[in-house]
């Protein structure tokens, strides 16, 4: 569920205003569809360069590994795994793929959380996603017509979710390597830049820079501490007055703002409850707020089709804090504390 978000705004507080003691280095990459932007602050230049060239790499790297569309030469990546299957004799072989260990990893997380979320993250939507990013692409074409129903109605939807449904992962961390079964497609696009952001944090962390905002398309957004000990002020696109408070941080948030189309009074949308097969309907954008950025992006994910009762259980277990929207404004919140003004 690949979130293309451009509806969380970071105000100009945001920015480390009043550090003139420390050096400041920026850098941008352009990785898994989305701007992101670096911004290092600390005493070192040199440390700060070097920080921010394996920040970027990292991103450029995950974007590669966990791509479903291309394949790359010598690198073993999502696609490679989608399509691993083989019939030999009319007898169906699923082949043990050897991956990076940053892959593993990954792969390992997204299906961890699969489960612990009870199914609401599912990472083997991929053939459904690109069904309804198909629709939207069409739709969004003024100048041709475009029946829905020929590309998505309830037996279509039955079917991918049996796919979806009775496809598993294998994994043998002794060799590296991980075998698809099934013929769901895997898709990381809701976890791969959290996990990207969590890989920049830990680098952070290695050479003690404690200062630093990182904003991987404001659907992932890692921020430090203030210089000041004040807290970053973040706003929400479509709700006036509203802003986040936080420091020393992570963020993400889940949206259909960006991704849609809507035919004969109809919204469809990119981000799809993985039970019924249909756009969500519960939320407009749901923001999670915690420590670990690859656990915040899936779980904004998967609580974009949980109800508020289920929210309120699993933020309490995974420690995190949630915001909903709706309409233009804000649901509830999970927050015992006044985070937001």
């Amino acid at each position: 569920m690949k979130k293309y978000l451009l509806y969380i705004l970071l105000l100009v507080s945001i920015l480390l205003v009043g550090c003139s003691k420390l050096k400041e280095k920026r850098g941008y990459v352009y990785a898994m569809s989305t701007s992101i932007d670096i911004a290092l602050y600390g005493e070192n230049s040199d440390i700060l360069e070097e920080a921010c060239n394996k920040i970027e790499d990292v991103y450029k790297s995950i974007d590669k590994l966990a791509n479903p569309y291309l394949e790359y030469n010598g690198i073993n990546n999502i696609y490679k795994i989608n399509n691993s299957k083989k019939t030999i004799n009319e007898e169906v072989i699923y082949e043990d793929i050897i991956i990076e260990n940053e892959l593993f990893d990954l792969l390992f997380y997204a299906f961890s959380l699969k489960n612990e979320t009870n199914g609401h993250f599912n990472p083997f939507m991929g053939r459904l996603n690109n069904i309804y990013k198909n629709i939207i692409n069409k739709n969004s074409d003024k100048d041709s017509e475009i029946d829905i129903d020929s590309l998505i109605n309830e037996n279509v939807i039955k079917a991918e979710l049996n796919l979806i449904n009775n496809t598993t992962l294998e994994f043998n961390k002794d060799n590296l390597t991980v075998k698809k079964i099934g013929d769901g497609l895997i898709d990381l696009g809701g976890i791969a830049k959290g996990y990207a952001t969590l890989k920049a944090e830990e680098i952070l962390d290695e050479y003690n820079i404690t200062h630093y905002v990182i904003n991987a398309g404001v659907s992932s957004i890692a921020l430090g501490k203030k210089p000041n000990g004040a807290n970053y002020k973040i706003g929400v696109k479509n709700i006036p007055n509203f802003y986040i408070e936080i420091n020393s941080k992570a963020l993400a948030t889940s949206s259909i703002s960006e991704q849609i189309t809507v035919n004969n009074g109809k919204a469809y949308h990119h981000v799809i409850d993985p039970f019924t097969g249909m756009p969500t309907t519960l939320y407009d954008t749901v923001v999670v707020i915690g420590d670990n950025s690859c656990v915040l992006d899936a779980l904004s994910t998967a609580f974009m089709s949980m109800q508020e009762d289920d929210i309120f259980s699993m933020a309490k277990d995974f420690g995190v804090e949630v915001l909903t929207f709706k309409d233009g404004k804000l649901l509830f919140s999970t927050s015992e504390e006044h985070i937001y003004v």
